[in-house]
Parts: C-alpha cells; structure tokens; sequence
C-alpha cells in the first residue's frame, strides 16, 4: 500500500494486509480484529481512538505454528515522572 488505511465509526471488523502497509488508523471502532503476515508487522504503525476490542493477529513463525494474537490496550494510566505527564498501558500483573 502507498497510503493508509483508515477504519472510522465501525463494529465488528476484520481488517487484513498482506503486502507492505505504513499504517492502519481506527477511529470509534469497536469490536475489530487485523491479520498480519511476519513481513509486514514491523512496517505497520497502529494508531486508535476511542476503539475497543481490538485484536491483532500476526501468522506463526511457520505454516505448523499457531498464530500469535495481541490485543491493543484500552485502558490506560497517567502519572507524573518528574515535572513530565506520562501516558502508558494498564498492565495486568498477577497469576
């Protein structure tokens, strides 16, 4: 792809690139899953606003192996580090 790809007020979507793509942008999106190849992940910037549920699967290092899935955070946590805000994921820890 020479331009992006731009998902805006949507649900339920699956979104998939197979050659070269610079970025995907989801704008009020809920509910979306992206297929990647191992070629293309690298290249790609996902950008997202107001989106949830948003999945990206990525094909396994093989044709055997199992696709790998990761989810893009929703929530997210502010603090000052210094005289600095900082925006970061919620993580999770725990068994």
């Amino acid at each position: 792809m020479i331009a992006s790809v731009e998902v805006a007020n949507s649900k339920k979507i699956n979104l998939q690139a197979t050659g070269s793509i610079p970025n995907i942008q989801l704008d009020n999106v809920n509910g979306a899953t992206i297929y990647l190849t191992n070629d293309n992940k690298a290249g790609v910037e996902i950008i997202t606003c107001s989106a949830t549920e948003i999945n990206v699967v990525v094909a396994g290092a093989t044709e055997n192996d199992d696709p790998a899935e990761h989810p893009i955070p929703q929530q997210y946590i502010s603090k000052f580090v210094g005289s600095k805000l900082v925006t970061g994921p919620t993580e999770h820890v725990g068994v």
